[in-house]
């Protein structure tokens, strides 16, 4: 349960210059913020994406992380979340190649452009379009449940993410079209919610989560 790491999950996020709220959304999103099974078992995906932050083998690896660790998952998780929000500078394009990889992401930017276009009555940029439906619903369920569109990009000389971690490959900076994406034209404003009726509970859920971990 999301309950039992929201504490170390607000931690490292903290540390991770990543908004605890996202980090929370991200992790509910990802195992419903278990590291085990109802049998004590290591939660494991069928592309053996592991815990709470469902890492990757390989992503792991490249943060000297040990996914089966969940103070260690989640600490390369979030660092790994940050690391794209600086690579992208924005937190809908961040969470999409948190799902769907960061090469897949980037090369939908160079075939697509970032053009803002009208998509089911959400303003999105136009590689968002050509996402599959799996990222689509990832990125519009944790960002209506955060009750925000985006984080603003880093400030001069801010790199999110944990620098005493080895930085994954592949995170060098974006080109410019997609690092300089302005916030609010990546996805939905908030008056486009109305369809997430469940939002408002999981926002006072997070709500709840943050107040108890900061107690």
């Amino acid at each position: 349960m999301l309950a039992d790491y929201s504490n170390t999950i607000v931690s490292y996020a903290q540390q991770n210059n990543v908004d605890p709220s996202l980090a929370l959304a991200v992790a509910q999103a990802e195992s419903g913020g278990a590291q085990y099974d109802s049998s004590g078992n290591v939660l494991t995906s069928p592309a053996g994406a592991v815990g709470v932050m469902q890492l990757e083998p390989g992503t792991a690896a490249q943060y000297g992380a040990d996914p089966t660790d969940p103070t260690e998952n989640i600490d390369a998780g979030t660092a790994y979340l940050g690391d794209l929000l600086n690579q992208y500078g924005d937190t809908g394009t961040a969470l999409a190649a948190y799902n769907w990889g960061p090469g897949n992401v980037s090369r939908a930017i160079s075939a697509y452009g970032t053009a803002p276009v009208n998509w089911q009555g959400h303003t999105v940029p136009a590689w968002f379009v050509h996402a599959p439906a799996e990222t689509q619903n990832y990125v519009l369920g944790i960002l209506g449940a955060s009750s925000f569109s985006s984080l603003p990009a880093p400030a001069p000389g801010l790199t999110f993410g944990n620098p005493s971690l080895a930085a994954p490959t592949g995170t060098a900076p974006a080109a410019a079209s997609a690092a300089s994406l302005l916030p609010g034209a990546v996805l939905p404003s908030s008056a486009d919610w109305t369809p997430w009726l469940w939002g408002a509970a999981a926002v006072a859920g997070f709500a709840l989560i943050l107040d108890m971990s900061n107690a």
